[in-house]
């Protein structure tokens, strides 16, 4: 499991990686900690965003 950070250091992403590239299920955050979106990406994207 990876995170992604702003540069205030808060959370804006986590989920996992493969060959370089986000891969499989993915949560990002707004600022304030609340979940944006849940996902999955696929070779760095998202596919089937939800919010």
């Amino acid at each position: 499991m990876a995170e992604e950070h702003c540069q205030n250091g808060t959370l804006s992403g986590e989920g996992d990686y493969w060959d370089g590239r986000r891969d499989g299920p993915w949560t990002f955050s707004f600022r304030n900690g609340r979940t944006k979106a849940t996902g999955v990406c696929k070779a760095g994207r998202i596919d089937g965003e939800q919010a």
